[in-house]
């Protein structure tokens, strides 16, 4: 992903941690008790827990790395100029990684939505939003953009304008299962997730990366130790409060601790954090096809290092053709 012309190595690194987290959580997904599209006769409780803790904080993490971002250069941005730089980069690589990658993959994999329907279905049902898989993100990611951008034109680009948001945010988390927004595209992902980029935009003007002081360490533990008995309580308990709360005590907590050193490696898969998410999860369904009942560990760890590997490689490929665009580059 881009850094909108900054350079902050801690949002490197972090969105490196965020991209990690998302290729591991599609790679263990087959044995998360939350999902139960495929039926195996194999089951984990490790890749479930684990899953469940990936999925307090890998969407707000990512997101608010966004909203961070954004919070730099809110004022900078005319409503075309907006548009001119997100529609490309968010809708481009929606249509076209969707319909030309993402579903074919899927009906040669025999994933189980498209059986027994002509393909035609498929494309119909991605182009109206009723099955577009990990793509949602980019969808919502433009209105959340959009709806950022009137915010800072009525309220200003402040500390209280996004704190106000993200409170708001949260409250449509919480309640969003009582909304009668099912049939509207995304929506639900939106009301979901949408305050974690207002939590990042809040993080921006609350100076999380302050210099180190005395104080400094002993907020970090607090916030630490709060988010790791957040997480426990989220394991055992499934309320959308604590869920929500353990998340954002999770993405605090990393913000607080990232690392303000350089590594290649980190760099590196930064830069491909956003290809990496496109090409990763539709591969999944390939080990799906042929996998589905192998040891937990060996559909993982296909998952994980060979088609993260290949994901990776696929996008250094992109980004030094004319094809880049398809990547957000």
């Amino acid at each position: 992903m881009k850094n909108n012309g900054f350079r902050d190595v801690r949002i490197d690194n972090l969105r490196a941690l965020a991209i990690i987290t998302v290729v591991l959580g599609h790679s263990m997904i087959l044995y998360s008790s939350e999902w139960g599209l495929y039926q195996t006769t194999q089951a984990s409780v490790f890749f479930d827990r684990c899953k469940r803790v990936i999925n307090l904080y890998q969407m707000p993490l990512f997101l608010s790395l966004s909203g961070y971002l954004y919070a730099r250069t809110a004022e900078r941005d005319t409503f075309r100029k907006l548009l001119g730089k997100k529609l490309p980069r968010l809708l481009v690589p929606y249509f076209v990684i969707g319909l030309f990658y993402m579903i074919p993959i899927k009906l040669l994999a025999g994933y189980p939505p498209y059986q027994g329907e002509p393909a035609s279905n498929a494309v119909l049902g991605f182009l109206t939003g009723r099955d577009v898989g990990h793509l949602w993100y980019l969808p919502v990611l433009l209105v959340i953009f959009l709806c950022s951008f009137l915010l800072v034109r009525l309220f200003g680009n402040r500390k209280l304008t996004w704190g106000i948001a993200c409170l708001l945010g949260l409250v449509l988390a919480v309640f969003r299962k009582r909304l009668p927004i099912g049939s509207i595209p995304c929506a639900a992902y939106f009301a979901q997730f949408s305050w974690s980029f207002f939590f990042g935009a809040l993080l921006f003007h609350t100076k999380i990366f302050w210099e180190k002081a005395a104080s400094r360490k002993t907020v970090i533990l607090a916030v630490t130790v709060c988010a790791v008995l957040g997480v426990l309580a989220a394991l055992y308990m499934k309320l959308e409060p604590l869920r929500i709360l353990s998340g954002s005590l999770i993405v605090l907590a990393l913000y607080m601790i990232a690392p303000n050193r350089s590594a290649v490696i980190a760099d590196r898969i930064s830069k491909a954090s956003f290809g990496l998410y496109l090409l990763h999860s539709p591969l999944i369904y390939v080990t799906f096809a042929v996998l589905l009942h192998a040891p937990p560990v060996i559909v993982f760890g296909v998952n994980a290092a060979v088609w993260g590997g290949l994901a990776y490689l696929a996008t250094l490929l992109l980004s030094r053709t004319p094809l880049k665009l398809i990547i957000g580059d």
